[in-house]
């Protein structure tokens, strides 16, 4: 390597470090997010921009970690020796694992702080640059030697980035879940700068492992998330090439898997709901899922070398999901028990203690996250509150404030156990929507139709065997199986939409099934040409009805879809140019699936933000009345805490539950005609229609939207208008707190009230199974 060379590689990287420090430094300083929130114009470009150099620069910083780690472990020749298509996944990977676990322990110990968090990704960022130099140098001399042939599809897959940068990369989003709690909790987090359980309580065992989200806030803004999340996609574009290009080498099918996989997370809509938002936490674990997947393969079958950074990789990406979403670290364990039973099956010993091993990792994180859930809350974990309910530590869980919305989710769950989706052949379809079957079916089926006309044929059958790799079917295979099981035992017939969500991990195996499909279905075989007419005669009809299928599938959905994918376009460049500011572009969702018409910002609740102030709670009584302004700290039912003295609130006078809520600091209630109404508290004597002209004023309404708080200066009184529409909804649009009575809630309320110190879990009284429980007399 010439000393030219070097000098310009090791001065661009220096350069891109400095650069780095300027897109922390500018974020610190002038703080977009909160102080140009509705600004337009050049401004709004140069912060889209900076995002924009933010991503590759985050996700080298996790890459650094993981290859330095991978150098340690191994030698800096041997994970430098590997190619740069395996080596970035690889080192990715590690890297997430390694970050994860160590801004997990900050998290826990409350050190989410802005100087720690710049000083760690800078320092890892200084600290590679002799590494980046290395890299950019290869990757030009990759880019100078391509083959002419590749050209076209970089070029596709430049301008698929392009597009999806645009529209789900930078552009703010996330849909309803994120907009009503996801949000809250991540912004909670960084306020007070700890994982320690908070008032948007059940997230605490949902989201407290996204230690890269929190570090990319903390960087930068609030709308970090999404940025961070792109560094993952293009880590699971890689790994789809990296994979396909082992499985079918010479071939075009990586620069085609590469091309699909983007091009299809840019318009996320599914069967059974609309998926791929990257601010939740399905996305990174999708990736880490799929390299687990591809390492296992690399690393059992094909002796993968150097072994120990293959290794370290397995274990990072089963640390890192069981830390983003803890029940993958099960299906993780599933998936290592069949390699190890085959393996044993096999007699295989020396190779058995891998998945093993990995298993193990598997076990002990699971065990060691639940541990931890035990310790801070009381509670193993909110998604098993039926089967845990009878271990729960219930003084810890009265200290947490979150007793009553504990006692409603345990409702919420034994109802939909009772639900539960009958076996039937209806699972079938929806195993089937859980693998994206439904995504990449055209993809399958003429593959399918090809090789079941080649398999009577003794030459077919040799041609096509020699195109499989038993290993790599069989781990994917395998890994359906893994899919199947959990959707069958697992939530996948229970909650079915937030199932389908999180099998966002099966979008990228199914795509590298279906075009290994399409591999053994293609070829030259010198068979081929002399069947072919024969071959014809049989397929004909079957082709014909499917290309009529398709075409009939394209006219459907093309209007819809074109018209979704301009306006999503158009959104997108009107941000990037400052016509937008964040706040319209939050305001303006139209083409994204399953967003409303007013998007993230309810326009009702514009006036009330205004007048309670940032920060201050705004208890809504509906679940679709968003409101992503900045600090806008809008609550309701379930989600948040409502009160510690929930008794007092459901069960007590009037104007014992306005002192309480006053003590907690919640003074104003948003209500509008518009929506129907998801709470419980107007069944309270407060809330009560019957009375809540008696304890609450109007201080703010235009028709329709009406803020509520206790009356003043500044108030008036509540008027027919609103007594009738509030009537009207609660009569009509609401669910009934009284499902349950309420000597049955004052009965639960008196057992704590009696035990403060000593409650032990009970019976209660929706549930069936109560043997060793305290027994009260409802």
């Amino acid at each position: 390597m010439t000393l030219k060379h070097i000098s310009w590689a090791g001065v661009t990287a220096a350069l891109i470090a400095s650069g780095y420090a300027y897109i922390l430094f500018w974020f610190g300083q002038v703080d977009f997010y909160h102080r140009h929130f509705f600004d337009h114009g050049a401004l709004v470009s140069h912060y889209q921009l900076l995002r924009l150099l933010f991503i590759p620069c985050f996700a080298w910083t996790v890459y650094a970690v993981g290859a330095g780690a991978a150098m340690l472990v191994s030698s800096r020749d041997g994970f430098k020796s590997l190619p740069l298509w395996e080596r970035y996944p690889l080192g990715f990977i590690i890297g997430a694992g390694l970050w994860q676990v160590g801004l997990f322990i900050l998290g826990l110990n409350g050190l989410y702080l802005k100087p720690i968090a710049v000083t760690l990704s800078f320092g890892v960022m200084l600290l590679s640059i002799p590494h980046l130099s290395f890299c950019l140098r290869e990757a030009y001399g990759a880019i100078t030697t391509a083959p002419r042939k590749n050209v076209p599809w970089i070029a596709a897959i430049a301008i698929a980035v392009a597009a999806f940068l645009l529209t789900k990369g930078l552009y703010p989003g996330g849909g309803h879940d994120y907009y009503n709690h996801y949000f809250p909790y991540l912004r909670r987090v960084v306020e007070t700068g700890s994982l320690a359980p908070n008032d948007v309580w059940y997230h605490y065992f949902y989201s407290k492992g996204l230690g890269l989200y929190f570090l990319a806030i903390l960087l930068t803004d609030p709308l970090a998330p999404q940025l961070a999340v792109t560094g993952f996609i293009f880590c699971g574009a890689c790994t789809v090439f990296a994979l396909l290009r082992r499985a079918a080498p010479q071939s075009q099918l990586p620069w085609l898997g590469v091309l699909l996989y983007v091009s299809f997370y840019i318009y996320t809509y599914g069967d059974l709901t609309a998926w791929g938002e990257l601010e939740k936490n399905h996305e990174p674990a999708a990736a880490l899922m799929l390299g687990m997947l591809w390492v296992s393969w690399r690393l059992f079958f094909q002796d993968a070398v150097p072994k120990c950074v293959w290794a370290l990789a397995l274990h990072a990406a089963i640390v890192a999901m069981a830390l983003i979403t803890l029940p993958l670290a099960l299906m993780a364990g599933i998936y290592m028990a069949g390699f190890a039973l085959w393996f044993a099956y096999k007699r295989q010993w020396h190779t058995v203690l891998l998945p093993l091993g990995a298993g193990a990792t598997a076990a002990v994180m699971l065990l060691a996250i639940l541990a931890i859930n035990y310790h801070d809350t009381g509670l193993f974990l909110d998604q098993g509150m039926v089967y845990f309910w009878r271990y729960a530590d219930i003084r810890k869980l009265a200290n947490w404030g979150v007793m009553f919305e504990m006692l409603q989710l345990h409702q919420q769950h034994t109802l939909m156990a009772e639900d539960t989706a009958s076996w039937s052949w209806t699972l079938v379809s929806q195993v089937a929507a859980f693998l994206k079957v439904g995504l990449w079916w055209p993809l399958m089926i003429l593959p399918l139709a090809i090789i079941t006309c080649r398999l009577p044929y003794v030459e077919a059958r040799r041609f096509m065997a020699a195109r499989v790799d038993p290993a790599l079917w069989g781990a994917l295979l395998w890994f359906v199986g893994v899919l199947t099981i959990a959707a069958l035992f697992g939530g996948g017939r229970i909650q079915i939409q937030s199932f389908y969500r999180m099998a966002s991990f099966s979008y990228a195996p199914t795509l590298c099934f279906s075009l290994l499909m399409l591999r053994l279905a293609s070829g030259n075989d010198p068979w081929w040409s002399v069947r072919v007419r024969r071959m014809v005669h049989g397929l004909s009809a079957l082709v014909v009805l499917q290309v009529a299928a398709l075409v009939v599938i394209y006219i459907a959905i093309s209007q819809k879809l074109d018209d979704s994918l301009l306006r999503m376009a158009g959104n997108a460049a009107a941000l990037t140019e400052g016509e937008f500011s964040l706040k319209e572009a939050y305001q303006n969702q139209q083409g994204w699936p399953d967003r409303l018409a007013y998007g993230g910002i309810y326009p009702g609740l514009e006036e009330p933000y205004k007048i309670a102030g940032p920060g201050t709670r705004i208890w809504s009584f509906h679940v679709y009345s968003y409101c992503m302004l900045p600090d806008c700290n809008l609550q309701g039912l379930q989600s948040f805490r409502l009160s510690p003295r929930w008794p007092v609130v459901f069960l007590g006078s009037p104007e014992n539950a306005r002192e309480g809520l006053q003590q907690e600091s919640l003074n104003y209630f948003f209500f509008t005609k518009d929506m129907n109404m998801e709470d419980f508290l107007p069944e309270t004597p407060l809330f009560s229609p019957k009375t809540i002209g008696k304890y609450l004023a109007i201080r703010w309404t235009d028709g329709t939207s009406y803020l509520l708080t206790w009356p003043g200066p500044h108030t008036r009184p509540i008027d027919r208008a609103f007594l009738e529409a509030y009537t009207h909804i609660v009569n009509t649009r609401a669910p009934r707190f009284k499902e349950f009575p309420k000597d049955t809630w004052r009965k639960m309320a008196a057992y704590l009230a009696a035990h403060p110190n000593d409650a032990k879990p009970f019976c209660l009284p929706w549930s069936k199974d109560c043997d060793g429980l305290v027994k009260l007399k409802y």
